[in-house]
């Protein structure tokens, strides 16, 4: 996914994404990210949680263990991701 949002943005692999999208002047920056968000959303349509990954989450839920998530990508789609989760 990574790979599209570069293409989308016209940068090559050794730029940061949200780097380059805030090194933008701000009349630009919205553009930007909606066409990174155009990304997410269809990669969020086809994507499977990983072999072993719901098995992983539902033994951590059954001994209580709090599950946290570091990532850079938008709000709709860490709440995407927790709905898989809990579906």
């Amino acid at each position: 996914m990574f790979g599209e949002m570069r293409s989308a943005l016209g940068i090559t692999k050794s730029v940061d994404i949200l780097e380059h999208i805030y090194s933008l002047p701000e009349s630009d920056q919205q553009a930007a990210h909606d066409k990174i968000q155009a990304v997410e959303r269809e990669a969020m349509a086809k994507q499977v949680p990983q072999a072993g990954l719901v098995t992983l989450m539902e033994y951590l839920d059954s001994k209580g263990i709090k599950k946290g998530i570091c990532t850079r990508n938008f709000e709709y789609a860490i709440r995407h991701g927790r709905k898989l989760h809990t579906d």
